[in-house]
């Protein structure tokens, strides 16, 4: 057995955590109109099914939640604050026990979370003076309100939070806990039931071969160290989380386990890139007229390269030169003869990225 793949096999493991799923149904909510763009920019439609149940969440909601969320997802992406409390105590298990450890939190954890949250998002580069300061509400106070940052609005937000910390905690708390109890949770074991078979899928992928798994799917942890693969790793398969993949960067991945939310349709959604490449080098063919005219030229017979270039007029080196990209988009097959190649097109091949072309092109 490849040593990469055994490694990676001791070392990874898929699990279903439901605070994890909780975390990724606020940021789809939060985060709707990120998500549609992008799917309809990558071509990718959201299943009905998923459309529904996000829907059936959004419709428990209250105008007050709906408002709060709205309010806190101006400062920064809140659906990172449960999932930092997630990732700092793995033995929470249930989204209740999630809430509580929220309700306990000393202030200096709530802002900790709170800003550093907010300065991941628009200031990545002051991550580490930022741990210099979380001690202390007055010093993480005072750091932000001193960091220059181009969002103004959006930090002096942060800094009413920091001014009222009781109260923005007590809002935090009453604001999950409201989504959870009455849009959430009518809908759990739904979802984990939905996740169960998501998992087992994955799995089975990921057994296939680890470490193609890896390279398709996480692209960041298929990277060796001295020609040894050595994270540990915890997979969740997200429903909510959809497509791409979500590291919770809390730990050091090399001697504690790190955690991944990975969108259970990433296999459509990696399919849908793969087409994008495709429709991209066809493109690419066409931007070339003696292109073209080998394309049109194959699409009435099969061709030698010399009969190629006698007819079209070019040398038999351009007529290799053109081949390369038509070869590498697809479009044509080679078939022996006498010691000589023959070039066919592949027509259904060429009507196939016509259509593809044309719904990434129009979006529909």
């Amino acid at each position: 057995m490849d040593n990469t793949n055994k490694r990676m096999r001791q070392n990874t493991r898929f699990i279903i955590n439901p605070c994890l799923e909780f975390a990724c149904a606020i940021r789809w909510i939060g985060e709707e109109h990120k998500l549609l763009s992008y799917a309809k920019e990558m071509n990718y439609k959201i299943e009905p099914k998923d459309e529904q149940l996000i829907n059936k969440i959004k419709a428990n909601m209250s105008r007050y939640v709906k408002q709060e969320l709205e309010y806190f997802y101006n400062i920064a992406p809140i659906c990172t604050y449960p999932v930092a409390f997630i990732a700092d105590n793995q033995e929470i298990q249930t989204v209740d026990e999630l809430l509580k450890k929220m309700e306990q939190a000393d202030l200096t954890v709530v802002f900790k979370y709170l800003g550093g949250i907010f300065i991941y998002e628009y200031a990545q580069g002051l991550n580490e003076e930022w741990s210099k300061v979380i001690d202390s509400l007055d010093k993480m106070y005072n750091y932000i309100e001193k960091t220059v940052i181009c969002t103004n609005e959006k930090k002096q937000q942060l800094l009413e939070c920091f001014r009222n910390p009781e109260e923005t905690k007590l809002r935090l708390c009453f604001m999950f806990k409201q989504f959870y109890e009455k849009a959430y949770a009518p809908f759990e074991k739904e979802i984990l039931d939905m996740l169960a078979i998501e998992k087992e899928k994955y799995t089975s992928i990921f057994n296939a071969n680890p470490e193609i798994f890896y390279k398709n799917y996480i692209l960041d942890f298929s990277k060796k160290t001295k020609g040894i693969w050595n994270f540990k790793i915890d997979i969740h398969v997200s429903i909510l989380y959809q497509i791409q993949f979500w590291v919770l960067n809390l730990h050091d991945y090399i001697k504690n386990r790190g955690i991944i939310i990975l969108g259970a349709r990433n296999d459509k959604y990696n399919n849908n890139l793969l087409i994008k490449d495709e429709v991209e080098k066809f493109l690419k063919v066409l931007a070339d007229k003696r292109r073209v005219d080998i394309i049109k030229l194959l699409a009435e017979k099969i061709c030698y390269g010399y009969e190629i270039a006698n007819i079209l007029k070019l040398t038999p080196a351009t007529v290799n030169y053109h081949m390369t990209f038509i070869m590498d988009a697809g479009l044509i097959t080679l078939e022996r003869e006498n010691n000589k190649v023959l070039y066919k097109l592949d027509k259904e091949k060429v009507k196939l990225l016509f259509r593809q072309a044309e719904r990434i092109i129009l979006k529909e």
